[in-house]
């Protein structure tokens, strides 16, 4: 976990011995919807703010969470035009523009992004400027797992995304919108996300994974039936009712 007064990110990094290409910082997001009147209205402002701040030690970064924003089918790419950057002396952006559109043409992340929500909204402009600033792109409607863009909220809505640098697009394996789970949200489907990296074995904090201390988890068995529900506590399971 990384520690900052941000209320809006829960930070945390994997270290490179998990990945064997650099620590990869990752955020879980949270915004309250644009017309609830606790949020925030430079939201965009602090995300920036702690999102300058952290990377200038990470080099690859993936945040997933309700961002809140509906983005129709607005790009969240820049297409370069080299006599337009040459003129306005942005010829090292151009270059990183086109290194990036490399990752989308080595990868199974598709550029182009299919969607099924039709409405945009404020956030939604502000989300797509956040991206094209920090060099992060979404991964719903564009990765195995979830090429048709599906919705994430009230079965109308995308406000639920997965972004990352496209550093990280060769280690994306899928990207799934779960059906919705009453014991998971009101309105939300759960969305995840997978990852393959290889990782150093011979590192303490990975060898720590294969220790006795962390035994894998066992088979359920079902003659231990009876055995399970009589150790319950069902004082402890009302109080967890009642709340």
């Amino acid at each position: 976990m990384i520690e900052t007064d941000c209320d809006l990110v829960v930070w945390f990094s994997l270290s490179c011995s998990f990945t064997c290409k650099g620590d990869v910082l990752f955020g879980a997001i949270y915004l309250l919807p644009e017309n609830s009147k606790y949020a925030l209205e430079d939201h965009s402002v602090v995300l920036q703010k702690y999102s300058d701040m952290l990377c200038k030690s990470y080099s690859h970064m993936c945040c997933l969470s309700d961002f809140n924003s509906r983005i129709r089918n607005l790009q969240d790419y820049i297409e370069p035009d080299c006599e337009i950057f040459s003129e306005i002396q942005l010829n090292e952006l151009y270059n990183d523009l086109n290194a990036d559109a490399t990752h989308f043409d080595t990868t199974h992340i598709c550029k182009q992004r299919s969607h099924n929500d039709l409405v945009v909204n404020n956030y939604g402009f502000r989300f797509i400027d956040f991206l094209k600033l920090n060099n992060m792109y979404i991964l719903n409607g564009k990765t195995p797992g979830d090429l048709v863009g599906k919705v994430t909220c009230t079965n109308v809505s995308t406000v639920d995304y997965c972004i990352c640098t496209p550093s990280l697009f060769c280690n994306v394996d899928n990207f799934h919108v779960h059906d919705f789970c009453t014991l998971l949200s009101d309105v939300h489907n759960p969305i995840s996300v997978d990852f393959l990296f290889s990782c150093d074995k011979s590192s303490p904090d990975v060898n720590l994974l294969y220790t006795e201390k962390n035994p894998n988890a066992r088979l359920w068995e079902p003659n231990k039936y009876d055995a399970f529900i009589n150790n319950l506590d069902m004082d402890a399971d009302d109080i967890i009712l009642q709340d």
